[in-house]
């Protein structure tokens, strides 16, 4: 995957839906090493009116926290293959600073995953032409 393509997949997942909980304001610096390399940061911001994310491709100097990990990784975390804890212990990311911060995001992931099943599930399926209709049309 394409550096590009990994601040959009971030970007889609954190700012698709509105997050309510107390996800408090941080800043996770996000560098992905080998194919697809690059630096982009996640800045959630919590205020009076909710939560407001932010996924953009430039370095983030004041982060509270650093996750350095190839995107199989960070995919895993994204998709809740694994956690955070787990990736770490098997030294495929590396977290420095506030590890809550991480936490807090990997809920928000999590919750991006439920709130797009939710409405996945809620989108009425689209109604199917009879097969055998098709069958009859196809031999006229």
């Amino acid at each position: 995957m394409k550096y590009e393509q990994i601040v959009s997949k971030a970007r889609n997942m954190l700012t698709k839906y509105s997050y309510n909980d107390n996800a408090g304001s941080f800043a996770v610096e996000v560098n992905v090493t080998g194919p697809g390399e690059g630096v982009f940061y996640i800045r959630v911001q919590q205020d009076a009116d909710g939560v407001a994310v932010d996924v953009q491709p430039y370095n983030y100097y004041d982060y509270t926290a650093r996750v350095t990990a190839p995107f199989a990784a960070l995919r895993r975390m994204m998709e809740r293959t694994n956690t955070a804890d787990e990736l770490c212990a098997d030294g495929k990311m590396e977290v420095e600073g506030d590890m809550q911060a991480v936490y807090t995001l990997e809920s928000m992931f999590s919750n991006y995953k439920t709130m797009h099943e939710a409405a996945k599930a809620a989108k009425p399926a689209k109604p199917r032409k009879p097969r055998a209709a098709k069958a009859a049309k196809e031999k006229e």
